[in-house]
């Protein structure tokens, strides 16, 4: 039995990931020293209005080279755009299709020890690999170890430190009940699994028209890899609580901090509410979707060079300042809030996405939400009735 069988099949019939004794590190309130606001240098920025030379789709993640060249991954044009250290574009990796070094849906880049460039697909789970010239330079395939059967799906995969992280699920069905078996492990290249982190079940019944985003919440977006290979997982979508694990799986610590859901506007709600509803299934009416009143509290997680944790809760998605894109909770290595940290740059957190890349850089994604809900056909209630704008990349350099 191959390990990464063993792997799903454990996970499979396992429950929530129960972890063993950590430290727990229970902050107050309060950090331990003032705000501070970061330095952006702007680089450059593409797209836009006045922007008719670059064409953009969807763009949902960004890495960086030792070369200080920047990696966009295009989801609706299922391509990798690279740019220099200027902003001029030198050459565009992978393309849709079923050939080598081809993808049917790009859903992360990565940049891997060999030196190629990974493009994740979510169905079947796995990653095509391409070189730094586009040529095909074979893959990562999970989906298909002799003995295994349901359908086998990628979540989110990132590189760093060492460390490979997948999150991913093995779907199984028995008559009318679906089983969801997911994790975020540690694998190595030939995708072997190494270190599990987290795991969970997720129950279906397909003849109910029950949708119940509380129940099938899984914490895909809330994960972060850092430098030295180290993973912290935030599990629960009403909680404001951190596993940090390392590289082996180890739990180091736990991290909590007092926090009060946000409740969601009318317009957040109605939004969650076309996310969660099937595109394209058929009655419609027979649906019941339930959706949670609050944000979840952790939006967003990202571990510096300086192996400090930063943290976007709910709240620092909604700053008070109009000139503050998002307000970030920042942890030292041992799990103490240390202080707040604010993006004093274009937009704002719910609408434009940020990615930070490499050591010291942040991609600011500008119309990012509108892009994302309009390549999945779903409307938005907007305050001005307008159409969507152009998506628009700055690219910024922290100094501070």
């Amino acid at each position: 039995m191959t390990a990464l069988r063993s792997l799903l099949l454990f996970l499979l019939f396992s429950g929530t990931s129960a972890a063993p004794a950590a430290t727990v590190v229970e902050n107050g309130p309060e950090p331990v020293h003032p705000p501070r606001s970061v330095i952006l240098e702007e680089l450059w920025r593409i797209g836009g209005l006045e922007d008719e030379d670059n064409l953009l789709g969807l763009v949902d993640g960004a890495a960086v080279d030792e070369e200080g060249n920047v990696y966009l991954l295009d989801t609706q044009l299922v391509t990798v755009q690279v740019f220099d250290s200027r902003g001029r574009f030198i050459t565009s990796l992978g393309r849709k299709g079923e050939g080598p070094g081809e993808i049917r849906q790009a859903s992360e880049v990565l940049l891997l020890p060999d030196g190629t460039v990974g493009l994740m697909q979510t169905f079947p789970g796995r990653i095509v690999k391409v070189d730094r010239s586009g040529l095909p330079a074979g893959e990562l395939d999970l989906g298909k170890n002799p003995g295994e059967g349901g359908l086998f799906t990628l979540l989110g995969a990132d590189y760093r430190g060492g460390n490979l992280v997948l999150a991913g699920s093995r779907i199984t069905r028995e008559e009318s009940i679906r089983y969801s078996a997911r994790f975020i492990g540690s694998f190595d290249p030939s995708g072997n699994e190494r270190a599990v982190y987290h795991r969970a079940t997720l129950t279906m019944d397909t003849t109910s028209g029950r949708r119940d985003e509380a129940a099938m919440f899984f914490p895909n977006r809330t994960w972060a890899v850092g430098p030295e290979g180290e993973v912290y997982i935030a599990p629960e979508r009403n909680e404001y609580r951190i596993e940090a694990f390392a590289p082996g799986g180890e739990h180091r610590r736990t991290i909590t901090l007092p926090y009060e859901s946000l409740e969601r506007t009318p317009q957040e709600l109605a939004a969650a509410r076309s996310w969660m509803t099937p595109q394209g299934r058929r009655n419609l009416q027979a649906l019941e979707v339930v959706v949670e009143p609050t944000q979840r509290d952790i939006v967003q997680m990202h571990v510096a060079a300086d192996l400090r944790l930063w943290v976007l809760s709910s709240r620092g998605a909604h700053p008070d300042d109009p000139g503050i894109h998002s307000l970030w909770d920042v942890f030292d290595p041992e799990g103490r809030f240390d202080h707040q940290a604010s993006l004093p740059c274009e937009g704002r957190a719910l609408e434009d996405a940020v990615f930070f890349a490499g050591e010291d850089l942040v991609i600011l994604v500008k119309e990012h939400t509108d892009a994302l809900y309009t390549s999945r056909s779903i409307g938005r209630e907007s305050d001005e009735g307008e159409g969507p704008l152009p998506l628009e990349v700055v690219c910024y350099r922290m100094t501070d």
